[in-house]
């Protein structure tokens, strides 16, 4: 018995059992954060399309499910096929098989049960597919510990299991968003690999066509993972000699080859059919205007970028670049683990969609792992040094893992679409004051002092003269402004050069938040600008709905650094940013800091 990786697999088990059951059970959740709800829905939609509804065509289900459950803002897990005027789902069928069991279960609940209705969404088939999901995560680690012990000490394997779950966003994806396709693919990863080492170490036609079913499988659930196919075709080889000793193995028994690529082709065929029958047509990209920008990856933008930058945010993943050389130096398996994890980094990389952070890049874990347990086998092997450097880093990653996972979730500190400047003041805290707030907006932050009291006013506008269609009289104090649907801007206020020995300007005004927008972008928006000729200088802006909700009414200051090079006109504005939400504007006022 291997006692300290068991001990791991059972920490990592409770961990995840605990966030998915008592810290963040999505199947409490309603709309966007319920279980079934975006991606997830349209990899699930297939099942109610064709069990309840019996209507996978024409979707007549859709708008009652969206009318009652939020799943989406709009009907976004098919689009109408042109030529035939029929619904295609947007995303492959694949996940809606490893659904169905708990689907079934689910619906088995609901059609004997006067509680919850037999419609698909209801609490039975939410808590069916999260804790559905959530079993294959477990799965998944299972079969991964019996492959990385073939390779690698009881103790790596228990120091690997823990970075992974603890310390990766696997946590997330197996854990939260655990219906989505990461974990499951996952596991199926994770099989692809415990099968590979058996065929090579006992060849059969069974195993070989099992092989092609489970890379097939992988590719009906997403058709990049046809790279899966790499794993067993390669496993085992990381020389010249090994790759020509391989080619004459399958040249000898051909029949392998034959039978895998069979299986693989009735699996992906699946896809195939369901377009063929709702549309006419066998090949349809269901993608539409998302593409790849081959020649072009957004390298950068995935690994680094304050948004969602994958490695920013999952730095244990770091440990897998750095973990290639003692990997290669142990030749074990160095071509499928080096092709598969940098052609699969290429391709998830390539997407044009890159924003959504390192989730594509979960189900790679599988494999990108081997890497990390190579230079944590290192480190524990080495001089003493090395632990006492690779240690501390190790454990800061967990934390800023266990950090990120609840700012996502339940934090008071936002954690992805941020600026640089909120990012390097918020990493690591669990709260963020307003004044940190303000800086997902305006990266300057005068933090000398907070308020305007004993400040030299510089200008003031309480309104009560403008002559513009925005006017109302509904302001903080007599007359204000205000931003509508109808009135997507307000007019231009000018202020005269400020003196030189002002280095500052504190903008301030004060709300009224009648409605509250929650989406970011069509947030209002409080703007200071500084000009030369008529050319922006500098832009400043807050957005103010980050700071109120319903009916509040408060003063919220803007700071600008002002700037070193040219400018000859200061100007404040406010716009709605496609907002049909109301907010009134009044005491407009300018004050100077040195």
């Amino acid at each position: 018995m291997k006692k300290k990786s068991a001990a791991a697999l059972i920490f990592c088990y409770a961990l995840m059992f605990y966030t998915a059951v008592f810290y963040y059970p999505r199947w409490e959740k309603q709309g966007g954060e319920s279980t079934i709800s975006w991606d997830v829905s349209g990899y699930y939609m297939y099942l109610p399309g064709l069990f309840i509804y019996k209507d996978i065509k024409h979707c007549g289900f859709k708008d009652s499910i969206l009318n009652k459950y939020w799943p989406t803002p709009d009907f976004q897990q098919a689009f109408i096929h042109p030529a035939s005027g029929n619904y295609v789902m947007k995303y492959s069928s694949g996940q809606s098989f490893l659904m169905a069991p708990y689907f079934f279960l689910a619906h088995a609940i609901a059609t004997h049960s006067k509680a919850y209705p037999a419609d698909g969404f209801s609490f039975p088939y939410q808590v069916c597919i999260g804790l559905g999901m959530l079993l294959y995560a477990f799965l998944g680690l299972f079969v991964l510990r019996k492959v990385l012990l073939r390779y690698f000490k009881d103790s790596t394997v228990a120091w690997t299991l823990i970075a992974l779950v603890a310390g990766s966003n696997y946590l997330n994806y197996a854990a939260v968003d655990q219906a989505m396709t990461h974990s499951t693919l996952f596991m199926l990863y994770a099989v692809i690999l415990w099968f590979s080492i058996r065929f090579y170490e006992k060849p059969g036609i069974g195993i070989a066509a099992l092989l092609g079913a489970l890379t097939g499988f992988a590719t009906l659930i997403r058709p990049t993972e046809i790279i899966s196919m790499i794993l067993p075709v390669l496993w085992g080889v990381s020389s010249i000699k090994d790759f020509r000793e391989r080619i004459q193995f399958f040249l000898k028994k051909p029949v392998y080859i034959v039978l895998f690529g069979l299986c693989f082709a009735v699996l992906v065929s699946v896809q195939l059919f369901y377009w063929k029958s709702v549309s006419g047509d066998w090949i349809i990209y269901s993608y539409q205007d998302q593409g790849f920008s081959w020649l072009h990856p957004h390298l950068k933008d995935y690994m680094f970028s304050f948004d969602c930058g994958w490695l920013r945010y999952s730095p244990m993943l770091l440990f897998a670049f750095i973990g290639m050389l003692p990997f290669i130096l142990k030749r074990k398996n160095v071509w499928p683990v080096v092709l598969f994890f940098f052609i699969n980094a290429y391709i998830v990389m390539a997407w044009d969609v890159w924003w959504y952070g390192g989730r594509a890049m979960v189900q790679s874990y599988a494999v990108a792992f081997f890497p990390v347990a190579a230079l944590i086998e290192y480190v524990n092997e080495g001089k003493r040094w090395l632990r006492w450097v690779f240690y501390p880093i190790y454990l800061l990653f967990i934390y800023l893992n266990i950090w990120w996972t609840h700012g996502a979730h339940r934090g008071h500190v936002q954690v992805t679409n941020v600026s640089e400047a909120y990012y390097w003041n918020t990493v690591g805290r669990w709260e963020a004051n307003e004044e940190l707030t303000k800086l997902l907006d305006n990266k300057d932050r005068y933090k000398g002092r907070q308020g305007t009291d004993g400040l030299p006013l510089l200008y003031s506008n309480d309104f009560e003269q403008d002559t513009t269609a925005n006017k109302t009289s509904e302001g903080i104090q007599g007359n204000g402004i205000f931003l509508d649907k109808e009135h997507q801007n307000t007019g231009i206020y000018l202020m005269s050069m400020p003196e030189a020995k002002w280095k500052w300007l504190r903008v301030s005004a004060d709300f009224k938040v009648v409605n509250k927008e929650w989406d970011q972008w069509k947030m209002p928006q409080f703007i200071v600008k500084a000009l030369y000729q008529g050319k922006e200088v500098k832009v400043n802006i807050l957005r103010i709905h980050r700071f109120a909700t319903d009916g509040e009414q408060k003063n919220i200051y803007l700071d600008m650094k002002l700037p070193g090079e040219p400018y000859d006109q200061l100007v404040v504005t406010f716009g709605n940013m496609g907002s049909d939400r109301k907010t009134i504007i009044d005491n407009l006022k300018i004050f100077g800091i040195q």
